[in-house]
């Protein structure tokens, strides 16, 4: 059974974030194996899938879904005549 740790995670500049392919996945091993959760799994007002973890010595982590890739544009605009 994970823990939950007082408080919210706060999601500062200066906690590292950790990128992942499948956070669900990642979330759910942790939970698992007992690790401190500060803040659930859940989507982010930003639009961010994440959750964060506390280390043996209190530092908080963010486990976040690795960002698609940008779609390509699928036609190239058109030149303009300004000549």
């Amino acid at each position: 059974m994970p823990q939950e740790t007082e408080g919210k995670c706060r999601f500062a500049a200066a906690a590292p974030w950790i990128y992942v392919e499948k956070v669900e996945a990642s979330f759910q091993e942790h939970s698992a194996s007992g690790a401190r959760i500060a803040q659930s799994l859940g989507r982010r007002p930003w639009g961010t899938l994440d959750y964060c973890l506390e280390d043996p010595d209190g530092y908080r982590l963010v486990s976040t879904e690795a960002p698609e890739e940008p779609s390509q544009p699928t036609s190239k605009p058109k030149a303009s005549d300004d000549r």
